[in-house]
């Protein structure tokens, strides 16, 4: 005869996407998200500070004003512009 405990046990099965633990897809979900996030942010505070760099003028004694990074690109490298394109947020 069975118990109350086995006949609970038989009929519980785990919910499962694509043969993987809900648990499992969940957190891959939610790390991956993050993932992307914190990469559009990094990129876009990334670019940010180069431009600012790029836009900073230096005053010489004489009063003349010059650009302290002549010939520097300010262009996105690979990373930021894959990481700005797959994030919405940013």
């Amino acid at each position: 005869m069975s118990t109350q405990h086995e006949i609970i046990q038989e009929t519980r099965k785990p919910i499962r996407i694509l043969g993987l633990p809900l648990q499992f897809v969940t957190v891959m979900i939610i790390a991956a998200s993050l993932l992307v996030f914190f990469g559009g942010w990094a990129a876009q505070n990334s670019v940010e500070v180069r431009q600012e760099r790029l836009n900073t003028a230096v005053t010489t004694e004489t009063g003349g004003i010059v650009n302290a990074n002549d010939g520097a690109s300010g262009d996105k490298t690979w990373w930021e512009k894959a990481a700005l394109f797959v994030c919405p947020a940013h």
